[in-house]
């Protein structure tokens, strides 16, 4: 017969084992069920645009955000933002900025650490990801409708239960020291570090991290800057895209992204620096081939006359929807073949909305280099002085109407557009009426002569 204090051990080791079990299984259906919150009005305010099933809140906590419902999109996109990134600090403390974001990503949050956190996002088929950039920082994600609440709570922890691990912090770092030393042996310069370099001499917000910048991280002064920088939910705004519902989605907001504590001392606006004007004239240079003789990859660039508003942004895309059309069917028909080009507008500085650029990429033959872009500059000055014929605009706006619909365009779009709306306080009533299209000749013609000048560009080629 067994003895009663062996049967007390088994009986304690089982409910001890119990015990955690189902502590982990209420650990991870909290990620699904929240708590009610405790304040039931979190609001401060609530615009409706029910012209593009679309909702504004601005929380009480002071986070923007706004909802829209694509209705038969596929899935849940949500993407929070703020301007200022890892370009504030000192050039000696880049690296750490650089970084943060990847150890905290491999740290986890909450009960979910490195191995556990991942596990959970197989599960659920989410994508998450932080990330800290050289002008604004971002938490974003993508979920099926019914996995939206572990999303979101995992956000919210961002803010609340973060972790950063010593362990997290030492393998991205020695990763990031082994990639750098690689890459500082080799001779040829990437194409975009080139560009960039060019197109913008200012070295301090050109300058790339190198072995060195790495070599003087340190844990505290990382961890610090990550947790400063993803503390204050004002600092935010975020846009939830995708096909849900919305009573329900404003719900699972109230409880996460609203819950996130208010920061008593706000710190002061993050100022983005100004970019150099380019001076009227040409600008062009040439990287030596390394790799592939036989192909040139060639961009130039126009800077943008205007300030961009929220009133004439929707143009700005669709001249560039214009020249796009117009200078593929013109390469093809001056050189005989598809020529593969890209026409696209640039922000530099993004989420800054200053000084954006037409930026204009082809590839080709390096002895074809010169002469496309000759057809392209004298296609461009054609478009100025004899406008675009009525097909040309309206094909565009067809485009553009298609963009908008809910199978036209994928989230993202819708992603990108609020997110310049609730960073630069733009009004979104006004949003239906500024997305028409250019329509009016006259306008169209006017855009074409004031946006751009094919006097004042730069040209690099490799």
């Amino acid at each position: 017969m067994m003895k009663i204090s062996t049967i007390k051990y088994i009986l304690f080791f089982m409910c001890l084992v119990l015990h955690v079990y189902l502590m982990a299984d209420v650990s991870e259906s909290s990620l699904n069920k929240q708590e009610k919150p405790v304040e039931q009005n979190q609001i401060f305010k609530r615009v409706n645009v029910s012209e593009l099933d679309l909702v504004y809140l601005h929380l009480k906590n002071g986070m923007k955000v706004a909802l829209k419902n694509m209705k038969d999109g596929d899935g849940v996109m949500i993407h929070l933002s703020a301007n200022g990134g890892y370009l504030q600090l000192p050039e000696s403390m880049k690296a750490c900025g650089f970084l943060a974001s990847q150890v905290a990503m491999s740290s986890g949050v909450g009960n979910y650490y490195h191995d556990k956190l991942y596990a959970l996002l197989y599960e659920h088929s989410i994508d998450f990801d932080i990330q800290i950039l050289p002008f604004n920082r971002h938490i974003e994600g993508a979920a099926r409708e019914e996995d939206v609440s572990v999303l979101m709570s995992l956000m919210q922890q961002i803010f609340t239960k973060s972790h950063f691990t010593k362990y997290s912090y030492e393998r991205v770092v020695k990763k990031a020291r082994e990639q750098a030393a690689h890459l500082n042996k080799e001779i040829r310069q990437g194409f975009e570090e080139a560009y960039i370099e060019f197109n913008n001499p200012d070295s301090r917000y050109t300058k790339f991290l190198c072995h060195e910048d790495f070599e003087r991280a340190d844990f505290s002064s990382m961890k610090r800057f990550f947790k400063n920088n993803f503390s204050d939910p004002a600092e935010f705004s975020c846009v939830i895209a995708g096909s849900f519902n919305m009573d329900k989605m404003i719900d699972m907001v109230l409880n996460s992204f609203a819950l996130i504590p208010e920061r008593k001392n706000h710190r002061d606006a993050y100022k983005f620096p100004d970019r150099a004007t380019l001076s009227k004239g040409i600008k062009t240079k040439i990287i030596d081939p390394k790799l592939n003789q036989n192909e040139s990859l060639t961009a130039l660039t126009f800077p943008v006359s205007i300030d961009v508003t929220s009133q004439n942004i929707s143009s700005l895309e669709n001249i560039a929807s214009l020249m796009r059309t117009r200078l593929k069917s013109v390469l093809r028909t001056a050189h005989g073949i598809d020529i593969a080009i890209n026409l696209s507008l640039e922000y530099p500085y993004y989420p800054s909305m200053r000084s954006p650029s037409f930026k204009i990429l082809y590839i080709s033959s390096p002895k074809d280099v010169s002469a496309i872009g000759q057809t392209i500059l004298l296609e461009l000055k054609k478009m100025q002085e004899a406008s675009v014929t009525s097909k040309e605009i309206a094909t565009m706006a067809r485009k553009h109407q298609k963009k908008l619909r809910p199978r036209g365009v994928d989230s993202c779009y819708w992603i990108v557009l609020l997110s310049n709306y609730l960073m630069w306080e733009w009004d979104l009533l006004t949003l239906p009426d500024n997305l028409k299209p250019l329509t009016e000749p006259t306008k169209v013609e006017n855009a074409l002569k004031t946006y751009f000048s094919v006097d004042k560009y730069t040209m690099i080629s490799s």
